[in-house]
């Protein structure tokens, strides 16, 4: 495994573990909630996940391929976090900015490649009613390639380092602490 792998190992365990223990307070329980993801993107392309919500904080694991179809040529899983700011919204519109990265399989006709992606992004949530949220994302996908396979010769070619990672997505809310 490479370094860069191994710190993007350490941190999401240590961010998910300090989460987790924030949530599990008797008083942060109340304003929990729990919500199905689905999403379509550049990056990810079909994205399924569970998102974890508190206050204006968002924990999301995603898990991404082309319609769960030959997922060992192409796939990815993420964990994402976001931050609402409701004071700033415009039009019912909420502005959101996060962060989320992971490891992506992707394969063409030559090569096979592993790449870790971290990806900085701007977005906004639209309430559409209690229940339901359309996410839309926008922002650069750098990657870092971990390894390479070539599958056969013709080509030779590189993973973009740098790509444009555009989302739209709902978010369906399954429960609310309060209502626990």
């Amino acid at each position: 495994m490479t370094p860069l792998a191994n710190i993007w190992n350490s941190f999401s365990k240590v961010f998910l573990f300090a989460f987790a223990l924030i949530l599990c307070s008797p008083p942060s329980l109340a304003q929990v909630s729990l919500k199905a993801h689905l999403g379509a993107s550049y990056i990810e392309h079909l994205a399924t996940g569970i998102t974890v919500s508190y206050r204006h904080h968002s924990v999301t694991a995603l898990y991404g391929s082309n319609l769960f179809i030959n997922t060992r040529n192409f796939s990815n899983l993420f964990a994402q976090y976001d931050y609402s700011v409701p004071r700033w919204k415009v039009a019912g519109a909420i502005p959101r900015f996060g962060v989320k990265g992971g490891n992506s399989i992707y394969t063409n006709k030559y090569y096979r490649w592993k790449v870790v992606s971290l990806i900085p992004f701007a977005g906004a949530r639209y309430p559409v009613n209690d229940k339901l949220e359309v996410l839309f994302e926008v922002g650069p996908t750098y990657s870092f390639e971990q390894h390479l396979e070539r599958i056969k010769y013709g080509e030779i070619g590189h993973y973009r380092y740098v790509l444009l990672e555009l989302k739209v997505a709902v978010a369906y809310t399954l429960f609310t602490g309060h209502k626990l």
